[in-house]
């Protein structure tokens, strides 16, 4: 089911049975993806925001000044893709359907809540470097 997270998506990869969302989408696997597909390849291998000063970021191409549910939720779904056997793209992998993933990450930050705002503050902080380039 798309509601079923996995834990690489999650803090240290530590899921809280009292709290599922604690740590949820702030898992180091994510970002790095999150890094690789908005900054560059060389930044994620560097383990570092700033990619190259040659080549502007996707972020700078595209005036990207945060993160954004959408962008969460696209990073999840080739996130969850990569991991899969699928030899080639579509939306439905084995029993997963991707649309119905992407549009469930973005409805749960619909809510304003106290998790909505940390986790986009997280994500924004890991990536506030970039933005400035």
């Amino acid at each position: 089911m798309a509601s079923n997270w996995s834990m690489i998506l999650y803090a240290d990869g530590v899921y809280d049975l009292e709290d599922r969302l604690k740590g949820l989408f702030c898992g180091h696997t994510m970002f790095q993806f999150y890094m690789h597909l908005f900054i560059s390849p060389s930044a994620t291998a560097a383990d570092t925001v700033i990619g190259n000063p040659s080549r502007p970021s996707k972020n700078h191409l595209w005036n990207l000044t945060k993160v954004t549910p959408q962008i969460i939720a696209y990073v999840h779904v080739v996130l969850y893709f990569t991991l899969t056997t699928a030899p080639c793209w579509c939306t439905i992998v084995g029993q997963m359907d991707l649309d119905e993933m992407a549009s469930l990450i973005i409805e749960m930050f619909t809510d304003p809540d106290d998790w909505t705002q940390s986790t986009l503050v997280w994500w924004n902080k890991c990536v506030s470097f970039n933005f400035d380039l």
